[in-house]
């Protein structure tokens, strides 16, 4: 999330023309300290006004501003208006009054797909951080507030004074881990030092701890609109690096009062060369002259900045060697290396090329790209740099090899700049669902034509099937928890290096929310609340929204559309506690905004969350057979193609649809029964074509090229 600069406060101000009087600037530490917000977030009824008796009025007082019932902390509101950024928090804010509870501006931005401007903040209680609450503000392109949605902690009766110092508690976890085992830290090591003044560009810059004070949620699950309070502890969020006895980073949340530990969490996620399955490929590079005389694995054009490098155990970044070569043409010399380093490169482009974000952060910002780590195990991981590592299978495969699986660890990086999914419980599912459905959608879209078999970790051979994941069927791969640990032959429990039990897991994912598989109330000791089991039931719900379904009714509206949905939601909706029913309620939000309410992509996306267990509706008039199609909304790519073609339709087609010739010889027919399908047109001659629709009684013809 980027930190919000002094000329990034003038710009915000000529925006937003916020000229309140209440409305405080303060720049501390180059952010801005702001009193904004909207603070009721859940659809209340009577009872539950009870418990939180200062929303009563507040909730009479909104209401007629909205133009739909609050839904998951969603506020639907009437436009056009006249609203300006932070308005309706005050109105609550100074009406209840609640002059404890501020909201601290920390990002804003206009999205590429629709033009909305998104206003986050961080809720502040005392003027420290809540964990996982705050807000969201939409404004639309006339500069109206479209939606907000929110989580807010209310009834916080912890005391906001520490017993102990920064530096204290600090001191106080240095000597718990030193005193477990024998620890090396990474501020102990000059080279690692030296390693993040060179990555962060500053001579000061180290790895020894800060410990920032907020209050600590005890897990992050049950995530609703208006969060209990009495769930929070005041407590220090310290980050530690230890290099020995293994390179691990740890987030650590101590009791501000006494030093306990209260919870840790991890902190993980033209030169020719050939690329694994896909043969030669044009390689990012960078020429060294003088003494080296060679070319190097290191991207700096077209926006890229992304340096690959074999990992070499107990050794810095700059320590390790450089991939290169004197040569042009590398073939299979650095398989391994060309092939990860490809797949990253191919990965930004993606999302530059189709949503305008310029790398994981949307500034470019650099990757590390590690190989050939002696793991069984890939993930992004941001510390002094963003860091995409890639381990072998027990096979001594290598994950940076299979696009999919690429692409999906990308994602991560991009999940960390935008909403920043926390990675536990449904958030953490979420942030995992997320991953694959891009690793999927880019090896299909940028390598496949447009083709999938939905499988994440179908290009390496003898992957085992539990590490593979379906979209389109979760409960062939993947796994589940059964419910039990290990135990030795004396029915003992049986522990992993860090003192935890060891659960058992079994093949297959949920397809279903709280259904067959599915991890309900997983504790964090088994995939850290079930991440990776119960990612299973989003990446349902793109499988059906793209490809759609047959026998229940479902239209699939292709994977172009889909992911414009999903990607919108991803970076502009959602926020890090955001739970499932916020997805639901952020996907259908940006299908509305992207294709119209009541289109057949916003129906479509409702009956796919319905179809995998989580309850969504609509209430739409269906179109008359005359309403006029306009021809812009049938889409065919790839355009010109070699051999598959991709339709997508606004309606079903009425007639067969025929491809022509110029000379009006009718070369093939299709007869469509879905908005979204695909046709082989491999053995057609190169040439210009014609395709004719007949859609609601409308004769439209579109043109290809053919050419191989």
């Amino acid at each position: 999330m980027k930190t919000i600069t002094s000329t990034a406060v003038a710009l915000f101000i000529a925006k937003t023309g916020f000229t309140l009087p209440i409305f405080k600037i303060v720049k501390k530490i180059s952010t801005i300290k702001t009193i904004l917000l909207i603070a009721i977030v859940t659809k209340l009824s009577f009872a539950h006004l009870q418990i939180y008796p200062k929303y009563e009025q507040y909730v009479n007082d909104i209401t007629p501003y909205l133009s739909s019932p609050i839904e998951s902390g969603f506020f639907y509101f009437n436009v056009p208006n006249t609203f300006q950024v932070g308005n309706i928090y005050e109105q609550y804010r100074y009406n209840t009054p609640d002059l404890e509870n501020q909201m601290l501006l920390i990002d804003f931005h206009t999205d590429s797909l629709v033009g909305f401007t998104h206003y986050k903040y961080q809720q502040l209680f005392k003027s420290i951080p809540v964990e996982g609450a705050g807000c969201i503000e939409h404004f639309d392109k006339k500069g109206s507030l479209s939606f907000i949605n929110a989580k807010f902690v209310e009834n916080i009766r912890t005391n906001a004074i520490p017993n102990l110092t920064n530096n204290e508690a600090i001191e106080q976890l240095i000597n718990n881990l030193k005193n477990n085992h024998e620890v090396e830290f990474a501020w102990e090591n000059q080279a690692w030092e030296q390693q993040i003044r060179i990555d962060k560009n500053d001579s000061t810059a180290s790895w020894y701890p800060v410990a920032e004070l907020l209050f600590a949620v005890d897990e992050l699950k049950n995530m609703q609109g208006v969060i209990d309070g009495s769930r929070y502890k005041l407590a220090y969020k310290i980050t530690i690096t230890t290099l020995a006895p293994s390179h691990e980073t740890n987030i650590y949340y101590l009791d501000a009062s006494d030093g306990s530990i209260l919870k840790i969490r991890s902190n993980q996620c033209q030169v020719n060369g050939n690329v694994y399955g896909y043969g030669s490929k044009n390689l990012d590079t960078q020429w060294r002259g003088g003494f080296y005389q060679n070319y190097r694995l290191l991207a700096m054009d077209d926006g890229h900045d992304i340096h690959t490098k074999k990992y070499v155990e107990n050794q810095t970044w700059s320590q390790m060697s450089e991939t290169s070569s004197s040569s042009t043409n590398w073939g299979n010399t650095y398989l391994t290396e060309t092939s990860t380093h490809f797949n990253v490169t191919n990965s930004w482009d993606y999302f530059k090329n189709t949503f305008n974000r310029n790398g994981m952060n949307g500034q470019g910002a650099g990757i590390h790209v590690y190989t050939q780590l002696n793991e069984n195990n890939a993930f992004y991981q941001n510390n002094s740099t963003n860091n995409l590592v890639f381990g072998k299978t027990a096979q001594a495969w290598d994950y940076g090899m299979e696009p999919s699986i690429v692409g999906h660890e990308f994602t991560h990086g991009v999940t960390n700049y935008s909403s920043h999914l926390d990675y536990e419980h449904e958030s953490g599912a979420l942030n995992e669902s997320f991953s694959d459905i891009f690793g999927t959608v880019i090896q299909a879209q940028t390598l496949d034509n447009g083709l999938t078999d939905w499988i994440i970790g179908n290009h390496i051979p003898t992957i085992p099937i539990q590490i593979t994941r379906s979209l389109s069927n979760p409960q062939t791969r993947g796994n589940h928890w059964t419910g039990q640990y290990m135990t030795d032959l004396n029915g003992n429990f049986i522990f992993d290096p860090n003192n935890n039990k060891i659960p058992i897991y079994e093949l297959g994912q949920p397809k279903n929310y709280v259904g067959n598989y599915f991890c309900d109330n997983c504790p964090m000791d088994v995939d850290r609340g079930g991440v990776h089991i119960n990612s299973g039931v989003q990446n349902k719900w793109f499988n059906l929204l793209c490809a759609g379904q047959s026998n229940i009714n479902l239209v699939g509206i292709g994977m172009n559309k889909a992911s414009k949905i999903a990607y919108l939601a991803l970076t502009s909706i959602l926020m890090n506690s955001s739970q499932y029913t916020d997805s639901k309620e952020a996907t259908i939000t940006a299908a509305i905004l992207l294709y119209g309410q009541c289109s057949q992509e916003h129906k479509s996306t409702v009956d796919a969350w319905n179809n995998v267990n989580i309850s969504a509706n609509y209430n739409c008039i269906p179109a008359t057979i005359n309403e006029f199609i306009n021809p812009n909304k049938i889409n065919i790519y790839p355009n010109p193609t070699s051999s598959i073609l991709n339709f997508e339709l606004p309606f079903i087609s009425d007639k067969t649809i025929y491809i022509f010739d110029l000379h009006g010889k009718i070369i093939k027919e299709i007869n469509p029964t879905e908005l979204y399908f695909q046709t082989d047109v491999s053995n057609i001659d190169n040439g210009i074509y014609l395709i004719e629709f007949q859609i609601n009684n409308q004769r439209i013809t579109k043109k290809i090229l053919i050419e191989k």
